[in-house]
C-alpha cells in the first residue's frame, strides 16, 4: 500500500529562526519554502549583558525580556559595542501555505553589506505596489516577513524603513498604486557599523628602483641595480601605522568582533642619524635623504655613503652601475690583475666620479 500523502494545513511555531522552521516544514512535507506564508502573531526581544561579577549559576547569565529601557539603550552605539551584550528574538508565527502573492508585481531582493550590518531591499524598476485595505500595514508586514525569512530582526534600527514604507503607501492609496520608476535600493535596518582594522605597511622605495622587468615580465640582468643611488630629500621608506578598528553589530543582533593589527610590519632596522632624517606623524613615519649618494646597509643599519670601491665592473659581478651624474657618488675600481679589465665589455659606469 502506497505511503498516504501528507497535506500542510497550518501550524503554530514559537522560534527565534523563522526561517529554519520554514525549511523544517518545507522537507517534511516535500514542499519549497516559497510555498510557505506565515502570520507574524507576536514578537519578543530578549536580552543578556554580562560582566565580570556575573558567576556561573548566577541568574542574570539568562536572557531577560527586555523592558522599554532596555529598548531605548539598544540605540547608543556604546551599549551595542558591548561584546558582553546578547540580544535575540523570539516569534509567535503561524505557518501556512502561501495564497495569492500580495504584490505580485514586486520584483524585490534583500541583500546587506559583508557583515550585516546595514540590510536594504533592492526593487527593480517597474515594480509595483496595489493599493491594500490597510495599505500601510500590509506594506510593513510584508517587509517584515522578508526579514524574517532572512533571519534578520524584526521592529529594530528600521526607523528609515518605516518612514519610506508610509510614503509609498500614502501615494499608493491616492493614486491607487506605486510604481518604482527606476531601481531602487531601500534601507531596511542598519546597525552599528564594524570599522575594519587596517593593517600596518612598510614601504621601501628605494626597492622599487631595482625593478629590472620589461613589460612581459623578461628580467634584464644587466639592470640588475648593483647600487641605489638616491638624492638630498629624497623619500626612502614609509611606515604606515595600523590603525585600529571598531567593533559592530550586525542586524541579527550578533556582535561583530574587529581584530587587532598584529604590527607585522614595524620597522627592524635602524639608521645612521647623520644621514638619514626622521619624520613622524599619528600615521606614518617617514625616512627622508640628507644628501645625495647611494644608500647602503652595514648590519641593521642604513646609511647613505657616497664613495664605493669595488674589484671589477662586468656584466657577472655587478651588471651597468648607473649612480647618476648628479648624485655626488665616486667610484673606485681597483683591478690587480694587469690580464683583466677593470671594467668588462658590454657594460656602462654612469657616476660623478670614475677612478679606474
Amino acid at each position: 500500500m502506497a505511503e498516504e500523502e501528507k497535506t500542510f494545513t497550518s501550524k503554530l511555531v514559537r522560534t527565534s529562526n523563522v526561517a529554519k522552521e520554514l525549511l523544517a516544514i518545507s522537507k517534511e512535507y516535500d514542499l519549497s519554502v516559497q510555498d510557505l506564508d506565515m502570520n507574524l502573531i507576536k514578537t519578543e526581544m530578549y536580552i543578556k549583558e554580562l560582566d565580570e561579577t556575573k558567576k556561573e549559576g548566577d541568574a542574570a547569565l539568562e536572557f531577560k525580556e527586555a523592558d522599554e529601557s532596555d529598548l531605548r539603550r539598544l540605540s547608543d552605539p556604546e551599549v551595542l559595542a558591548n561584546p558582553n551584550l546578547f540580544l535575540k528574538q523570539v516569534y509567535d508565527v503561524e505557518i501556512i501555505p502561501a495564497g495569492e502573492p500580495l504584490y505580485p508585481d514586486l520584483d524585490m531582493t534583500i541583500s546587506g553589506n559583508k557583515t550585516l550590518t546595514a540590510v536594504y531591499a533592492v526593487i527593480k524598476a517597474g515594480s509595483k505596489i496595489v493599493k491594500s485595505k490597510n495599505s500601510q500595514k500590509d506594506l510593513l508586514d510584508y517587509f517584515n516577513k522578508r526579514k524574517l525569512r532572512a533571519n534578520i530582526l524584526i521592529d529594530m534600527w528600521d526607523e528609515e524603513m518605516v518612514s519610506e514604507l508610509a510614503k509609498i503607501a500614502a501615494k499608493a492609496e491616492i493614486n491607487e498604486e506605486y510604481v518604482f520608476a527606476e531601481d531602487t535600493k531601500l534601507l531596511v535596518s542598519k546597525s552599528l557599523g564594524a570599522v575594519a582594522t587596517v593593517d600596518d605597511e612598510l614601504e621601501l622605495h628605494f626597492d622599487e628602483k631595482h625593478k629590472n622587468e620589461d613589460d612581459y615580465g623578461r628580467i634584464d640582468y644587466k639592470e640588475r641595480g648593483f647600487i641605489t643611488s638616491v638624492e638630498i630629500g629624497e623619500l626612502l621608506v614609509t611606515y604606515r601605522k595600523p590603525k585600529t578598528g571598531s567593533p559592530g553589530r550586525n542586524c541579527r543582533g550578533v556582535f561583530v568582533e574587529v581584530p587587532e593589527s598584529d604590527g607585522s610590519h614595524l620597522p627592524t632596522f635602524d639608521i645612521d642619524e647623520e644621514t638619514i632624517e626622521i619624520k613622524e606623524d599619528d600615521e606614518k613615519i617617514q625616512y627622508f635623504s640628507k644628501k645625495n649618494g647611494y644608500i647602503d646597509k652595514d648590519g641593521t643599519t642604513y646609511y647613505i655613503k657616497e664613495e664605493l670601491e669595488v674589484s671589477e665592473i662586468s656584466f657577472k659581478s655587478t651588471g651597468n652601475v648607473n649612480a647618476g651624474l648628479n648624485t655626488d657618488i665616486a667610484i673606485k675600481v681597483k683591478e690587480n690583475d694587469a690580464y683583466k679589465d677593470a671594467i668588462g665589455m658590454g657594460v656602462t659606469v654612469e657616476a660623478t666620479e670614475v677612478d679606474v
